[in-house]
């Protein structure tokens, strides 16, 4: 019987970090306005929500002792798992968006957010539970902690792009990052540290360009540039993550090389 090779495959770190950025530059504008949409629904609920609020304070004449009547909390009850619901169909809708990108398709916004699959509330409870679950690795002892946050560093994706339940997805994660934890960290590592030195410099030109008690058109600038770099960072996490998945799933699912396999011989010249 052929040996099979049990040597696990090993993550690209720089090669990962690369293929991230190009992937993000093909889709950042794309992947930008969906985050902006996402803001805007935000605001959009937002206003809805105070202008019912306002009315329905203008109709019954205010609320109690708290400034709240029930009426009143029950559209602030109804509110959160509004906000909870947009918050996670746009947050699946841009994992697609980034790997429909990464295919080289453009998918339209609107067919992405109208995606069924998966539950809201599926999605909602891993959430939860891998939370859960980082907190409490975190709470008794880092190390545990950390290396969760590795294992679970793609669960979310499973369930997205694999139709798996809760725990099968959490399942999944760990088997694709298995042999690969401590690249995985270093790719998080470098990411971190042009975060940190980003962070920096801008907190430098802060406080260069400050004057007491004024807000300056030289702060308003840099503020503004910091709102773009902050959606630019963001829309990459997503990115990198999709990247991540697809290379940890494709070093699992390539087919095994036997140990014992040798070039074949070549043919001699000789007549």
């Amino acid at each position: 019987m052929t040996a099979i090779s049990s040597t696990p495959s090993k993550l690209p770190v720089l090669e990962t970090l690369r293929a991230a950025v190009a992937g993000w530059v093909k889709a950042a504008w794309r992947m930008i306005l969906l985050m902006l949409l996402y803001y805007g629904a935000i605001i959009g609920v937002v206003i809805v929500l105070a202008v019912a609020l306002g009315a329905i304070s203008l109709v019954i004449g205010g609320g109690g002792a708290n400034g709240l009547s029930p009426v009143h909390w029950v559209i602030v009850v109804l509110g959160v798992p509004l906000f909870v619901a947009i918050a996670l169909r746009f947050s699946i809708a841009g994992y697609r968006l980034a790997d429909e990108s990464l295919e080289g398709r453009r998918p339209r916004l609107l067919d992405l957010l109208r995606e069924p699959r998966p539950s809201l509330l599926a999605y909602f409870g891993l959430i939860l539970l891998s939370s859960l679950l980082l907190v409490l690795g975190l709470g008794l002892l880092v190390l545990p902690g950390v290396y969760l946050a590795l294992a679970l560093s793609v669960v979310l994706l499973p369930m997205i792009f694999e139709n798996a339940g809760i725990l099968d997805s959490m399942k999944r994660s760990v088997e694709l990052t298995r042999g690969n934890l401590l690249r995985i960290l270093a790719v998080y590592l470098l990411v971190g540290l042009g975060y940190v030195v980003y962070v920096l410099f801008f907190s430098g030109l802060m406080t260069a360009t400050s004057v007491e008690d004024a807000i300056t058109p030289v702060m308003v600038a840099l503020m503004a540039l910091n709102a773009i770099f902050t959606l630019c960072f963001g829309t990459f996490s997503i990115m990198l993550q999709v990247v991540l998945y697809r290379r940890l799933r494709a070093l699992k699912e390539a087919p095994a090389v036997p140990a014992d396999t040798a070039p074949a011989p070549e043919a001699s010249g000789a007549a």
